[in-house]
C-alpha cells in the first residue's frame, strides 16, 4: 500500500503537504522511493497528531483496531456524506467526493494514513476501491481517547450480588435475568458438578452472561456501520484505554461512542454505563459531586483473597463442607467445583470429596492453595488426597463412560466425523464416548441402516 501511495496516488502537491507537516527535510522527499523510506519513520508525527481534532484522534483510534484497510464510508462518522436527505438518488461518488476530500486534506496530507487504490475489483468506481490504513506503529504517537480523566487511587464500588444471584438459580432461586427464562446460560447441579450452561461452571462464563445481559439492556442490535463497535463492545474498547487509576464520567464517553458505534440512534451514555454498573460490568465511583466509571480491575485475580479459606468453608452435615456463596472468591469457586462433588442442601451448597474429579483435575488445580487447604483442615479430603497420590498414574477414573464395538469401518468413520473429539478409538472393533452422547450415536446409527444391540455388563 505504501508503495502504490508513493509512486502512483500521490501528486506533487500532497508530496509537498506531507513535508510540511511532518517536517521531512527535502533530502527525505527528493523522490518517491526517498519518500516511502521515510513516511513510516516517526519523524514529525507527535506534531501532526497534536494538530487532530478531538473527533479526528477518536477515528484513528477506531481505525487502528481495524482488522483490514477500509473503504471512504468508514470516514462518514467523522466529515458526513454530502446530501444524505437525497441518499438513495445519489451515486456513491456524489455520496462521497466530499468526505474523501476531507480525508485527503486533513490526514492523508497530514502524513498519518496510507491510501491506495483496491484494483481487483474493476467493475466499481474508482472512489470504491480507495482504501485507507493507520501503520501500526504510528498508533503509539496518537493523543489520548480520552483526555483529562478522573484521577483517584480508590477502588470504587462492583456490583457483586448480581453474580451470587445467578448462581442461587442452581439451588431453586429466582431467575436472575431474562436470558435465563430463555434457556441461555442457565446455571444446574448436575451429577456433583455446578453447570453453567452445557459447561462447568468457569469465571469467563459469568462474565459472558454479565456481558450478554447487558446488551439485552441495551437492546443491542447486530446492525451496524462497517468498522463500528456495538455499545457494549465500543465502552469496554474505550475504557480499556485508561491506566488503572483514571475513571471518566458517562458524558466524557459521549463522543467516542458517537464514532465507535455510528448508529442513527441516539446513545445515552448514562443508560450505557448504568447498564454496565447493573450488570457488574463496569465500577462506579463517587467523588466531588460527579459519578465516574472504569472496567473494573483483576476480576480473576484471587491473588488477594483470604488465605483462610474457612471464612467462607465452614463445616456442614455428613462431613461436609457448606459453601458460603456470597463471600467465595470466583476462581476458588472454579476451582471447588473441579476439586469437588457439590450438592443442593435447602438453599445451601455443600461440597464433598470425589475421588473421579480429583483424578481428572489439572495439576495446577490439586496443587493450589484451596486443594492444600482442603487437605490440611479437613480429614475427608485429605484421605482422598493421599488416596489420589498412591494410584496417580496407576488408575484411571472414567465417570458416564459407554463402549461400543463397530465392526463396520464406514459407520466408525462416520461415527467419529460426526462426534469429532467426543470419541476415543480403543482397538479396531471398540469407540468409548460420554454417556451424553449416545443419542447422536444411535442417530448416526439408524441414518446408516444400522441397528444397536445393547449389553449390560
Amino acid at each position: 500500500m505504501l508503495h502504490q501511495m508513493c509512486h502512483d496516488v500521490l501528486a506533487v502537491v500532497d508530496i509537498n503537504a506531507i513535508r510540511k507537516a511532518r517536517g521531512f527535510s527535502q533530502n527525505e522527499t527528493a523522490s518517491r522511493s526517498t519518500l516511502e523510506n521515510a513516511f513510516l519513520s516517526s519523524t514529525g508525527l507527535a506534531h501532526a497528531m497534536a494538530s487532530l481534532s478531538e473527533a479526528e484522534v477518536i477515528t484513528l483510534h477506531l481505525l487502528k483496531n481495524q482488522p483490514a484497510p477500509v473503504d471512504i464510508t468508514f470516514f462518514a462518522r467523522l466529515y458526513g456524506s454530502s446530501g444524505e436527505d437525497q441518499y438513495f438518488r445519489q451515486t456513491f461518488n456524489q455520496k462521497y467526493r466530499e468526505t474523501l476530500d476531507a480525508v485527503k486534506k486533513s490526514l492523508v496530507r497530514k502524513g498519518l494514513l496510507v491510501i491506495c487504490e483496491q484494483k481487483n475489483n474493476p467493475e466499481s468506481v474508482q472512489m470504491q476501491r480507495w482504501r485507507f490504513t493507520l501503520p501500526p506503529m504510528f498508533a503509539q504517537f496518537l493523543p489520548p481517547l480520552l483526555p483529562n480523566p478522573h484521577r483517584s487511587d480508590a477502588p470504587g464500588r462492583l456490583q457483586t450480588s448480581i453474580g451470587v444471584h445467578k448462581l442461587r438459580e442452581a439451588l431453586g432461586g429466582p431467575p436472575a435475568s431474562a436470558s435465563t427464562v430463555k434457556g441461555f446460560y442457565k446455571v444446574t447441579l448436575e451429577a456433583g458438578t455446578l453447570n453453567f450452561g452445557e459447561q462447568p461452571f468457569q469465571v469467563d462464563l459469568l462474565r459472558n452472561w454479565q456481558l450478554n445481559s447487558w446488551k439485552d439492556d441495551l437492546l443491542e442490535s447486530e446492525l451496524y456501520d462497517a468498522g463500528s463497535l456495538t455499545p457494549v463492545n465500543a465502552t469496554c474498547a474505550i475504557l480499556r484505554t485508561l491506566a488503572p487509576d483514571q475513571w471518566v464520567t458517562a458524558n466524557q464517553l459521549a463522543t467516542p461512542l458517537k464514532i465507535f458505534v455510528y448508529s442513527k440512534d441516539q446513545l445515552s451514555p448514562a443508560k450505557v454505563c448504568q447498564a454496565g454498573w447493573k450488570w457488574g460490568c463496569l465500577a462506579r465511583l463517587s467523588e466531588g459531586g460527579e459519578t465516574y466509571y472504569r472496567l473494573p480491575q483483576n476480576l480473576n485475580d484471587d491473588t488477594d483473597a483470604p488465605t483462610d479459606f474457612s471464612v467462607w468453608l465452614q463445616a456442614g452435615p455428613d462431613g461436609a463442607l457448606l459453601v458460603d456463596l456470597e463471600h467465595i472468591p470466583l476462581n476458588a469457586l472454579e476451582q471447588l467445583n473441579a476439586l469437588t462433588a457439590l450438592s443442593a442442601d435447602q438453599e445451601r451448597l455443600l461440597a464433598t470429596p470425589n475421588l473421579a474429579k480429583l483424578g481428572q483435575a489439572s495439576p495446577e488445580v490439586r496443587q493450589s492453595r484451596l486443594a492444600s487447604w482442603l487437605s490440611e483442615h479437613v480429614p475427608a479430603f485429605q484421605q482422598a488426597m493421599e488416596e489420589i497420590e498412591q494410584r496417580w498414574g496407576k488408575v484411571i477414573v472414567h465417570s458416564n463412560l459407554l463402549v461400543a464395538r463397530v465392526r463396520d469401518l464406514s459407520l466408525r468413520v462416520q461415527i467419529e466425523r460426526d462426534l469429532r473429539d467426543q470419541v476415543v478409538v480403543l482397538s479396531e472393533e471398540f469407540i468409548a464416548f460420554p454417556a451424553a452422547y449416545r443419542s447422536d450415536v444411535e442417530r448416526v446409527l439408524r441414518k446408516s441402516g444400522f441397528v444397536v444391540k445393547e449389553v449390560k455388563a
